[in-house]
């Protein structure tokens, strides 16, 4: 799927699950894209853009599958504005993101990470 990044966000901390007396930690980072919502089906039809928000445990081995390398807050300001492909696995997570100008190249590397 191609979508635009319009922003990201790292949030880490802990929280108490209702009921529970044990926290649990996080550590995640959020992508924030646009993606186009044109279709027309019979009488449905779409116009526009539609907005997603991906999380990503911020684990450093996910991050170097999913971006191709680790990526910096700098890496990921520098995508900000950028359209990049989006692949998700048969469990409709997301799995690998590309730039779209060389599929091959890891995202981070576009603007030069």
């Amino acid at each position: 799927m191609k979508v635009t990044i319009l922003g990201f966000e790292l949030k880490s901390g802990k929280f108490t699950p209702e009921g529970k007396k044990k926290s649990i930690a996080f550590n995640n980072l959020h992508l924030h894209c646009s993606y186009n919502n044109d279709y027309e089906e019979g009488q449905n039809y779409g116009f526009g853009s539609s907005v997603i928000s991906e999380k990503i445990k911020n684990e450093p081995d996910r991050i170097r599958r999913i971006f191709g390398c680790l990526v910096t807050s700098d890496d990921l300001e520098s995508m900000v504005g950028c359209d990049y492909e989006f692949s998700y696995n048969q469990n409709g997570k997301l799995d690998k993101i590309y730039p779209l100008d060389s599929p091959a190249e890891p995202a981070a590397e576009k603007k030069g990470a």
